[in-house]
Order: structure tokens, then C-alpha cells, then sequence
């Protein structure tokens, strides 16, 4: 059995990408194949597609509707916010998200039956919930990026220290089994702060209960608190951590990177130029700084996770040398080991399982985009593109159905396509992309964002309306 859970990449609008690969694990799942999931991770945009997965496996949503759901909902006339103190926001999406909970448009047809085969298409299964599934209660595990910070406590217990320490990267966790329990209102602002991208989207200012948030110092006092919260990606763009916590059965744990570094062409740089040359475009700086913030966390993630499986295997060698030892002994001889090994293991345990540890080795994969014959669409404007043009959605999210049947091609799953892609997948550029007079739209409600603390200073104030007069003018036409 495949056990796996699942780490998931911010990425903006590449959300779509995404969701295509989870849905070809929800396929399997559906189809009772060799898979089972235990924990998924996800930051930024990773959170998204990461709810509607788990969300999926647990109301029994049928596949169909992953690609409504995220096409159609994540264009730029949907996220572009109506307030002046933000660009983008998540407002028009709360109707959705009430929806996806409700459960209440229920199919006649079990996923995969004869008359199922037959009717299945977009059209027919639109958002139906398919009956007779079997509900599968995932934890789900939102990173987002606290911008005051928070104190947890750390103790070793080895030297009896107790560590009041300040840390900014933090996680939402979302049990399925207790989905009923949740404040719905709370559950998606934290969704929404998690995938809230910097300046782009505004920092929210939510109530958490002290419960949901992990390892938090007990010197906090209340149930509850007001927090502000911002994109989980800034902090910690692939949640690796967390997983590592949490999973206890999983064998497979599968990283879904919707644009993956090559590492090797900085490296051909760095040797070609001895080294990098100086910054001095302030705006590099900012972009590479973000970099600096999201990626950094990844490397020390994927050592420990090398570690843990090295540290698991050498448990496993002594463990099975020490039973061979054990079997090649007498009756008397074997006696005195039994004797010895009572004093210090469970009465309830085997001879040597408490020399087993909890952790399991691990297979750490990949998937992602193989460049340049799968250059995503949504990549160009620096993975905003997508929100421009749904055709580029629609690619992309097919894109990502397709890597991931190889994917499980390649770990002895194979299934039949239930959705096809166009021939074009991948391939669609700035030239192709429509709406670009939403380029425009975008500059504009941008600088207004920027001027609105300031517009009632008189130097601001004639730019400020002149703007604001074109920004309407243009939605106006658009809409």
C-alpha cells in the first residue's frame, strides 16, 4: 500500500497546477487503487487546493468539479478587491466556500458505476456530491505567517531547560474528523490569510483559538485572540515541517513544486561569473529577499528528512541483528536474555519493539513541471499570469492531472483519463494571453493601494482621483 502524505508549494495563480495533480490522487482514492493519504500540507496557494482536496475526501465531492471550482473562481474580475486598502481579496469566494460545506446537492449514482460511466461529464456532475462514498478524515495543515509573532514554549528534557521563544512561521490545523466543531468564519479567514500574498493581498486581522495553533506557549492566557496573519509562503513555502510531526504511517511523502528552482543553471552561473555580481535594482533586492523568506526552510526540511531515514534504517540493522543473535542462542541462554529484556520493555510489547522507533523511512518524490516542454502558463507576470486568462487556468490544471497519472504510473497505479487536455498544454505565452488591459486595471488599483493612506495630503490628493477616475473607467468597461 502507497501510504503517503502530501506537501504543497505556494505558487499564486498556479493554484490550478496544483489542484490538476491532486486530482489524480483523489481519482485513485475514489477508485480504491493502492493509495491512502494521510497528512497534506500546504502554504499560500498550496492551502487552496490543498482544502478543496481534503474537503473532496471527506464530502465525497465529485472529481468534475475541481476544475469549476478553481478555473472559474480564480480569475482577476473575482479577486480584485472593492475596498481602496487592498488589491486582491477573498470576499467574493466566502459564498463558494459556505457551499463547498453545505453538502447538499447529493448524486444519484455512486462514483464509477455503470450509469455513472455513462452520464459523468462537467455538465452533468456540476458541484454533486457522489453518494455512497466513504468518507476519509484527513488532517489538513494550513502554514501561515504571523506578522507580530508569537511565544512557544520549547523544553528539553534532558537537561531540564525551558526555552520562551518568538517565532513568525505558524500552522493552522484542520482535523476532518471534528470539521462540525469549527467556527466556519474562522476556518476561512485562517484559509484565506495562508494564501494571502504580500502587498497583494491585505494582512488579515482574525480570531484564532489557542487550540488550533501548534505548540503555542501556555503563558497565553485566552481561548482566543486576535491575530494578525498573512501568506504562509513568506515564511515557509513548503511545509515540510509539519508533515514530519504529524504522519506516523505514511511510507511516500510527495512534494507538489508548481515551479521548481534550477538549482543547476544559478550554479552554471555562479561558475561562469566566479560568483554573483552586486545588487543594486532595489526591486531585485525585494524580489530575491522574498525568495531568501520562503525558500529557506526547504534544504534544512529535505536534510532531516535524510537523516530521519538513516537514523530509521540503522534502528532496523541492529534491530534485526540483535534478534538473529537472540534465535541462534539455547533454551537456558535464551531464557536469561528474556529475563533481562522484561526489566526494561512494556509487559505488553514484543521481545524487541521498544527498540523501534515511531518514525518511518520515508520516500521523498517530486512533482513538478519538467521544463521547458512544460513551461506553465501561469508562470509569466511572475505567477500572476494565470489570473488573467482562464484558458491559461484551464492548461495548467490539465497539466497537472497529467503529472500527476505519471506519478502514479510510476509507483504501480494505473488508471484510465477521466478528463482530457488540449494539445496546447503549457504552451500559451504573454502574446496569447487575453485580458491585458487587465495589466493596466492592475497597475492602477495598485498605486491606489499605495496613495489611499496618503490621499488626504494635498500633493496626493489630485493624483489620487485622477487614477482612481481611470481605474473606474476602465472596470467599468471590462465588467
Amino acid at each position: 500500500m502507497n501510504k503517503i502524505s502530501i506537501a504543497i508549494s505556494g505558487g499564486v495563480s498556479l493554484c490550478t497546477y496544483e489542484l490538476g495533480v491532486l486530482l489524480s490522487f483523489y481519482q485513485a482514492i475514489l477508485e480504491e487503487k493502492n493509495i491512502s493519504v494521510e497528512v497534506v500540507s500546504g502554504a499560500s496557494a498550496g492551502s487552496v487546493s490543498g482544502f478543496i482536496f481534503t474537503l473532496a475526501l471527506h464530502n465525497g465531492l465529485n472529481p468534475f468539479a475541481f476544475e469549476k471550482i478553481i478555473v472559474e473562481n480564480t480569475g482577476i474580475e473575482t479577486l480584485i478587491s472593492k475596498s481602496n486598502s487592498a488589491v486582491f481579496d477573498f470576499i467574493r469566494l466566502k459564498k463558494l466556500f459556505n457551499n463547498l460545506l453545505s453538502d447538499s446537492d447529493i448524486c444519484n449514482h455512486s462514483y464509477n458505476d455503470s450509469e455513472c460511466r455513462k452520464e459523468r461529464c462537467s455538465e452533468f456532475c456540476k458541484m454533486k456530491i457522489c453518494s455512497n462514498h466513504k468518507k476519509r478524515n484527513i488532517l489538513l495543515i494550513l502554514g501561515i505567517t504571523n506578522v507580530d509573532g508569537l511565544a512557544y514554549d520549547v523544553k528539553d528534557t534532558v537537561f531540564g531547560q525551558e526555552y520562551l521563544l518568538r517565532h513568525h512561521r505558524g500552522y493552522y490545523n484542520v482535523d476532518f474528523s471534528k470539521i462540525d466543531s469549527y467556527d466556519k468564519d474562522e476556518l476561512f479567514d485562517s484559509l484565506c490569510a495562508s494564501a494571502s500574498f504580500p502587498i497583494f493581498f491585505p494582512v488579515l486581522n482574525i480570531k484564532v483559538s489557542k487550540s488550533m495553533i501548534c505548540d503555542l506557549s501556555e503563558d497565553y492566557s485566552n481561548e482566543s485572540m486576535k491575530l494578525n496573519m498573512t501568506d504562509g509562503g513568506l515564511t515557509d513555502n513548503l511545509p515540510l515541517k509539519p508533515i514530519m510531526d504529524f504522519m506516523k504511517i505514511s511510507n511516500r511523502v510527495v512534494m507538489v513544486i508548481p515551479h521548481p528552482d534550477n538549482t543547476r543553471n544559478f550554479v552554471k552561473f555562479a561558475n561562469a561569473h566566479n560568483g554573483f555580481p552586486p545588487l543594486s535594482n532595489t526591486f531585485k533586492i525585494v524580489m530575491k529577499l522574498f525568495n531568501v523568506a520562503m525558500y529557506q526552510s526547504i534544504y534544512w526540511d529535505v536534510k532531516t528528512f535524510v537523516k530521519i531515514n538513516k537514523e530509521v534504517k540503522k534502528r532496523e540493522i541492529l534491530i534485526k541483528k540483535m534478534k538473529d543473535v537472540y534465535e541462534s542462542f539455547k533454551g537456558e541462554e535464551k531464557k536469561v536474555i528474556e529475563k533481562y529484556m522484561n526489566l526494561i520493555k512494556e509487559p505488553s510489547n514484543e521481545m524487541f519493539d521498544f527498540l523501534k522507533d515511531e518514525k518511518v523511512a520515508v520516500s521523498l518524490d517530486i512533482i513538478s513541471p519538467e521544463k521547458p516542454e512544460q513551461y506553465l502558463s501561469g508562470e509569466i507576470i511572475n505567477h500572476f499570469g494565470g489570473f488573467f486568462d482562464n484558458r491559461m487556468r484551464k492548461s495548467d490544471f490539465y497539466l497537472g492531472y497529467k503529472n500527476g497519472l505519471t506519478y502514479l504510473k510510476k509507483i504501480g497505479i494505473e488508471m484510465e483519463k477521466i478528463l482530457e487536455g488540449n494539445k496546447g498544454m503549457g504552451k500559451l505565452g504573454y502574446r496569447e494571453m487575453r485580458n491585458k488591459s487587465y495589466v493596466i486595471i492592475l497597475i492602477l488599483k495598485t498605486l491606489i493601494v499605495f496613495m489611499y493612506p496618503f490621499r488626504k495630503r494635498f500633493y496626493i490628493f489630485p493624483f489620487y482621483l485622477i487614477i482612481r477616475f481611470f481605474y473606474m473607467i476602465l472596470l467599468s468597461i471590462k465588467s
